[in-house]
């Protein structure tokens, strides 16, 4: 098979001079054109070590890793229907409170020694004023670092309570720190 083409340098442009093979057009540009060439040959040797370095990040592991090196997710959070329909009652030991990530929807997380398969619990509004109160801070106005200072290491009833879901408009089991409604 022949090569019959012509080929032609990008950078003169059509009707220029015309090259029977690529080694030819290559020699015209590195001489015609040396500061393009250059640049051309810096951009692919600056894309070779990019994609190197993009290659070593290739194995990010889980799905679960990449989501606790982003900072997204955390641990399995505890819900309502996490726990047994005769359960009313239970305690749960506060390894700390923090504040929730921007994303998220609750105001607070507290991470707890594991209940029901679960290490964390999401703190609403209405469970961050509970948790005010019995550390004798004002629900409203409370500081929240005096708050998680208290907390920390304290075994704490959770009621298991029914309320509605503002999203579905479903009634659902929830988790409250306050006194059962």
């Amino acid at each position: 098979m022949t090569f019959n083409a012509k080929l032609v340098c990008f950078f003169c442009g059509p009707g220029t001079h015309e090259y029977h093979d690529f080694s030819a057009l290559g020699q015209h540009v590195r001489e015609a054109h040396a500061d393009i060439a250059e640049a051309a040959r810096q951009l692919s040797f600056n894309l070779a070590a990019n994609s190197n370095q993009l290659g070593e990040n290739e194995n990010m592991g889980t799905i679960a890793d990449m989501k606790k090196e982003k900072g997204v997710g955390g641990p399995p959070m505890l819900h309502g229907s996490d726990v047994p329909r005769s359960v009313s009652t239970f305690k749960v030991k506060c390894k700390e409170l923090r504040e929730a990530p921007k994303t998220f929807n609750s105001l607070a997380i507290m991470d707890i020694d594991p209940v029901y398969d679960c290490e964390a619990i999401a703190i609403n509004v209405t469970n961050l004023r509970a948790l005010a109160e019995l550390a004798h801070e004002d629900p409203d106005t409370g500081d929240f670092d005096r708050i998680a200072k208290w907390a920390k290491g304290k075994t704490l009833t959770v009621y298991v309570i029914v309320t509605n879901n503002p999203k579905t408009h479903k009634q659902v089991r929830s988790l409250s720190f306050g006194t059962p409604e």
